[in-house]
């Protein structure tokens, strides 16, 4: 039986609950709170409730297993997850209903199969009375073991390999059987088509993420050019703050297009917020974005409060900040909410010193997105479980993403010009021209996580770099071979025409930075491309700074440093000492002739004789 449970104090939540028909009682006998309860053996049910209260109040939804109950008889329950998400170090029940530590974990062979349930609404196929989950992707659960183990299982099965492909060339798929060939784990099978040979396989190396950008863009113009239509065309990378660059250029281009299981870079959720931080230092007045980053992330600011705040500053006659600032004197605004006003407004008082002191936009940007909270409870939620885990991590790249685009405006903007207000104009011009549409068709960008079952006349796989495809946490956690098998889906993604591009380097954190390009490149046979020569000598030396001989790296970081820049352990703060001479990674040498208090350098350019102040802490600035 699957319960919900609700309570509180405030009457705007008793009265929403009540506008939906729902039945709302008091919490105790006598007692000013409120309770709603509802159970039912339909999950689906509930959760469509809790979507109907959320359309009305602020809530937070926490999923509990109620577990037995211990010799004391109190019943235990802990959050809810699979058991596949279980690792060391967390807490479980044990068989007396007591709490443990997790002390390790082990997948152990059962004597028998076990095959997911036929449970409505969750993409389960039946062949033949075996039930099966169409997932390919390990971070869902799928195990590639499941499928090797089979005849191991059911000795008498006889296996039929389904090899003919009906879609791609046969140099594309040629290229997949090489690569796919080196996973040591598989069921072999040499895919082949009637299709013919078709075009060598284009492979080339770009200079930069830009250089790549412009190169896939113009060849997508090309094509256009020659009759090709854009919805025939597909751009894959292997994450999502990968599409930024690219999107940025077909902006440019004024080239339409659309992001297939996802959103576009500048309407993801945490681009939205970051920008609506940076609008509200740069506007006071700017209610749209401080009823958006208030409680982003949550600090217990709901609807009811918000509302009051800004009638409070309508009524006054003030700007919101202002509002905001003096919480105490909010009507009827709570002592908890006062609390957690007062708290952020002060830590928005430290950024907006900051932005009047003229620090470089991705500084700020930085600074911004660590002192609000907002990168660290981005990097809590991904202790939630192997999906939300993914998740959050993309959104940190994302966040790490739209820093560059802040760096690589400050390395253009002159030190005379309100740098913030500017970086938003562009930032809006750039989202207004994204909403564009066409009816004439939409070239295609994606993940290749969501490539899977989708096919183009023309495909390019960017980004194809160790480190960022296989990516460095895959390689981390010995996920190689799955990285492979996801090359193998983006390269059959295309039926006539395949571009695999890599970069030289890539801006990451602001430093340009070195790494090799992927090894899935070397494993396809040179006389499938159009560039022999380059693939027979194999992948050239890359020194990438700060990485060891020999060492694989992406970002000039080896991936080890690359997770462990994710673990919380911050670095000691950086400090500087007038006539100091230092690099910055856009702008190049110079000398700190002016320290200032909250950890701010002031420093002369020798390239331009002009005078910057930098963060030290978050800017790309160095000793020489």
């Amino acid at each position: 039986m699957h319960r919900i449970s609700m309570f509180g104090y405030d009457v705007e939540g008793r009265e929403a609950l009540q506008r939906l028909g729902l039945s709302v009682r008091p919490a105790r006998r006598g007692s000013m709170g409120w309770r709603y309860e509802s159970a039912s053996k339909d999950m689906g049910l509930l959760l469509s409730t809790v979507e109907r209260i959320r359309g009305e109040l602020d809530i937070h939804l926490q999923l509990n297993a109620r577990l037995v109950r211990n010799p004391n008889g109190v019943a235990n329950s802990l959050p809810f997850m699979p058991a596949s998400s279980l690792r060391p170090g967390m807490v479980m029940t044990d068989a007396d209903g007591n709490f443990d530590v997790i002390d390790k974990v082990e997948r152990l062979p059962l004597d028998m199969p076990v095959y997911d349930l036929d449970i409505d609404r969750v993409h389960n196929f039946v062949a033949n009375g075996l039930v099966t989950h169409n997932s390919i992707y390990g971070f869902r659960g799928a195990d590639v073991r499941n499928i090797l183990d089979f005849q191991d299982d059911f000795p008498d099965a006889r296996v039929v390999k389904l090899e003919q492909n009906y879609r791609s060339t046969q140099r594309i798929l040629s290229a997949a059987n090489a690569v796919i060939a080196n996973n040591r784990g598989g069921i072999a099978k040499r895919l082949w088509s009637e299709l013919g040979e078709g075009d060598p396989i284009h492979v080339r190396e770009l200079e930069d993420e830009h250089g790549e950008a412009r190169f896939v863009v113009g060849e997508i113009e090309r094509l256009v050019d020659e009759g090709a239509a854009r919805a025939e065309i597909a751009v894959l990378y292997r994450t999502n703050a990968m599409s930024r660059v690219i999107e940025d250029t077909l902006v440019r281009r004024e080239i339409a297009y659309q992001v297939i299981g996802g959103t576009k870079f500048y309407e993801r959720a945490e681009i939205k917020d970051a920008i609506a931080y940076l609008s509200w230092l740069a506007n006071p007045f700017d209610v749209v974005a401080f009823t958006r980053i208030v409680n982003s992330p949550r600090r217990g600011l709901g609807r009811t409060s918000l509302s009051r705040i800004v009638a409070h500053s309508a009524t006054i006659g003030v700007s919101v900040w202002e509002a905001a600032a003096a919480a105490e004197q909010i009507p009827g605004l709570g002592a908890a909410a006062v609390k957690s006003l007062t708290r952020f407004m002060a830590r928005m008082t430290e950024l907006s010193e900051l932005a009047e002191q003229g620090v470089p936009v991705g500084d700020l940007l930085e600074a911004v997105l660590s002192r609000t909270g907002y990168t660290d409870a981005l990097e809590a939620e991904a202790l939630g479980g192997a999906e939300k885990t993914i998740e959050a991590q993309g959104r940190l790249e994302n966040l790490d993403q739209l820093v560059e685009v802040a760096r690589e405006f400050d390395a253009g903007a002159s030190e005379q010009e309100d740098t913030l207000d500017l970086f938003l104009q562009q930032l809006a011009l750039v989202a207004d021209a994204d909403a564009r549409r066409e009816d004439d068709g939409l070239v295609t960008l994606m993940t290749l996580h969501n490539a899977k079952g989708l096919e183009y006349p023309t495909v390019f796989i960017a980004g194809c770099e160790d480190g960022v495809f296989p990516h460095s946490r895959a390689l981390d956690e010995g996920g190689l071979e799955e990285e492979r098998r996801l090359f193998y889906v983006g390269v059959t993604r295309a039926k006539r025409e395949l571009y695999l591009a890599y970069a030289r380097r890539r801006s990451v954190f602001g430093q340009a930075t070195y790494g090799l390009r992927s090894r899935f490149l070397d494993e396809i046979p040179a006389q499938l491309t159009d560039s022999e020569e380059e693939l027979r000598l194999g992948p050239a030396a890359a020194i990438s700074a700060g990485a060891g001989a020999g060492g694989r790296t992406i970002g000039g970081r080896s991936a080890q440093s690359w997770a462990d820049s994710r673990t919380g352990e911050s670095a000691p703060a950086k400090t500087y000492r007038l006539g100091e001479d230092v690099v910055h990674a856009a702008f190049g040498e110079g000398v700190v002739t002016g320290v200032e208090p909250g950890g701010v350098i002031v420093v002369r350019f020798a390239d331009d004789g002009s005078e910057r102040k930098l963060m030290a802490e978050y800017a790309p600035v160095s000793r020489r």
